[in-house]
């Protein structure tokens, strides 16, 4: 019972989120600082909505942490880069920090 009502809210979650109006400019997103070796992380300015630039949903999966419930929605833009945004559906909140994954 209790997964049938997690991937509900997960479903429901991604729907809200890509039925939102409306997305950012790439130019308002802005890069964190990062050490050697680690992959780039960039900071949503608004955390409301997701930049089109960041591409097409292709994948959504699930974590559960310290009773906390994530979702991490993987979008693949054009030039195939790869962009992971953390999603807590208990209290309906994106994370500011957003992995990015460049591919060549």
């Amino acid at each position: 019972m209790k997964k049938v009502i997690f991937r509900c809210t997960l479903i429901a979650v991604v729907f809200i989120m890509l039925d939102q109006p409306g997305c950012k400019k790439i130019d308002e997103v802005t890069r964190l600082e990062r050490e050697k070796g680690e992959l780039v992380t960039l900071k949503l300015t608004n955390l409301k909505m997701i930049p089109i630039e960041f591409g097409k949903l292709t994948a959504v999966t699930a974590s559960i942490q310290d009773e906390a419930a994530w979702a991490q929605l993987w979008f693949v833009d054009d030039s195939s880069t790869i962009r992971m945004v953390r999603v807590q559906f208990h209290n309906n909140t994106m994370h500011e920090n957003v992995l990015v994954i460049p591919r060549n």
